[in-house]
C-alpha cells in the first residue's frame, strides 16, 4: 500500500465522517491512514462520494473492535458491517467485498456496490451516484490510531 507518485493524489486524513471512493479512472488517487494502531497507508483511484450512516449506524461502526494492530476483517466483522449497511436505506447498497477481505482494515474496507443506476430518472438510495461503470469501491473514515 505505498503511496504512488505518478498520479495526482488528495491526502483524506482531515475527513470528517464516512466517504465512498468508487472505483473509476479518473487520474486521482485518494489516500487516508487506516488499520487502527498500526498507522498503515492506503490509497485508491476513482470519484470520491460522502456517505451518511446517520447517527445509529455512525456509532454502530465506531463500537466495532476491529483487529488491534491493523489486522484484516474476517467474515465475522464483515457481517456486522452487512449488517450496518443494511440497516438503512440510504446504504443499503453497499456491502463488504468478500473476495478483498484480506485487504480491509479498519477505516479501508473494500465493497461492492448495487443500485447505481444509468440515469437520473432513476433512483439510488444515496441519490447522488449515477452512470458508474464499475460496482466496486472503497469505504473510508477517520483512522481511530
Amino acid at each position: 500500500m505505498k503511496p504512488s507518485l505518478h498520479k495526482a493524489r488528495i491526502s483524506l486524513f482531515d475527513l470528517e465522517g464516512f466517504a465512498l471512493i468508487i472505483s473509476h479512472k479518473t487520474g486521482v488517487l485518494y489516500h487516508n491512514q487506516v488499520g487502527g494502531t498500526s498507522c498503515a497507508h492506503a490509497e485508491y483511484e476513482g470519484a470520491l462520494a460522502p456517505v451518511d450512516f446517520g447517527p445509529a449506524g455512525t456509532k454502530a461502526i465506531a463500537e466495532l473492535e476491529f483487529h488491534p494492530g491493523g489486522g484484516s476483517l474476517d467474515h465475522a466483522l464483515a457481517d456486522e458491517l452487512d449488517r450496518i449497511f443494511n440497516s438503512s436505506p440510504a446504504t443499503s447498497f453497499i456491502s463488504v467485498d468478500r473476495a478483498r477481505l484480506d485487504d480491509s482494515v479498519e477505516s479501508w474496507v473494500y465493497v461492492k456496490l448495487t443500485g447505481i443506476f444509468d440515469d437520473f430518472s432513476q433512483e439510488t438510495a444515496l441519490r447522488s451516484l449515477f452512470g458508474f461503470s464499475r460496482d466496486i469501491g472503497v469505504l473510508t473514515w477517520p483512522n481511530s490510531d
